[in-house]
């Protein structure tokens, strides 16, 4: 099975520019990478490992993507700035900018040929450089005017880098430097460059249920990265079934973001939660393959590469 992928249309000059905003964030992150064997702490260490599994289980994957970005479930309005501010904590971007940035990729991905930002028809070092240091210029997709407009998700907008300065010095307080560096530096540069590996791998390795002919990516179930990711590597399962909350089909397809909308759902937090088995909507061009086994799985994962 080849891992096909978008046409990659040509960039026009000016197209895909450098940011000076995310090569001084991201920089700083990677600069926290460097340092931390000198200023390693256990507790340090097991407070970050903590934190990230937390900002991303909770708020990234089972609050913002699958509940605010996609619609899975409703949810009061408390419920859902919560999950907004630790979604935030992940240091990835602003709650606005995240969801243009969703919606216009998604809106690109669907078609035969899009932009080559926003196609997986390049290598890895290309993918890392444009994501952690480059803009793309097009013009977005629009995004809920209710939240477009919502106090609350415009001040998040702008402060979202700022957010990390109660942490920063709160951290620095309890355990200085070293606290810093691994609480907030190694942590949020998990959570970012995880992100972005994820998203890579989830697009070039795996194993497909469903094709989706006219969608230039389809995006692949990845054995190893589906569980690890919160469920979120399991993402051929999300393209045919955007808005399921569940991302997992198989009883191998562990999925901890899942779990946690479970978990929501109990304490009354959020409700009318969609799945694929009830409720969500197939995409109308999604074709199912028979993969019914661990072992289909597993054959089909390494088949092919980008």
């Amino acid at each position: 099975m080849a891992h096909d992928h978008g046409v990659p249309l040509p960039h026009q000059h000016g197209e895909v520019r450098f940011s000076l905003a995310k090569i001084a964030w991201n920089g700083t992150l990677l600069a926290s990478l460097g340092l931390a064997p000198f200023y390693f702490d256990v507790g340090a260490a097991c407070f970050a490992a903590a934190m990230a599994l937390g900002v991303l289980a909770v708020g990234h994957s089972a609050g913002f993507h699958r509940g605010i970005i996609h619609g899975a479930y409703r949810m009061g309005r408390t419920t859902e700035r919560v999950l907004t501010y630790v979604a935030v904590l992940a240091g990835i971007g602003g709650p606005l900018g995240m969801l243009r940035m969703h919606n216009t990729r998604d809106g690109h991905q669907n078609r035969p040929e899009a932009p080559d930002y926003y196609t997986f028809a390049h290598s890895a070092w290309q993918d890392a450089t444009w994501y952690l240091f480059c803009d793309h210029t097009g013009p977005p997709a629009p995004i809920d005017p209710a939240r477009e407009h919502d106090p609350y998700f415009r001040a998040l907008e702008a402060t979202w880098r700022l957010q990390a300065l109660p942490w920063i010095v709160g951290l620095a307080l309890f355990g200085g430097l070293p606290w810093v560096v691994w609480g907030w530096g190694v942590r949020t540069a998990v959570c970012v460059l995880g992100h972005w590996f994820v998203n890579y791998q989830a697009h070039t390795v795996g194993y497909r249920r469903w094709r989706m002919p006219g969608s230039g990516e389809e995006g692949r179930n990845h054995l190893l990265w589906g569980a690890l990711a919160m469920g979120e590597g399991w993402h051929n399962n999300h393209h045919a079934w955007p808005d399921s909350a569940r991302f997992g089909v198989g009883w191998w397809e562990l999925d901890p973001g899942w779990w946690v909308v479970c978990a929501l759902r109990e304490l009354g937090l959020v409700w009318d939660v969609k799945t694929w088995a009830a409720g969500a909507t197939l995409r109308a061009t999604a074709e199912a393959v028979p993969i019914g086994t661990l072992r289909a799985a597993w054959a089909e994962h390494d088949s092919g590469r980008a």
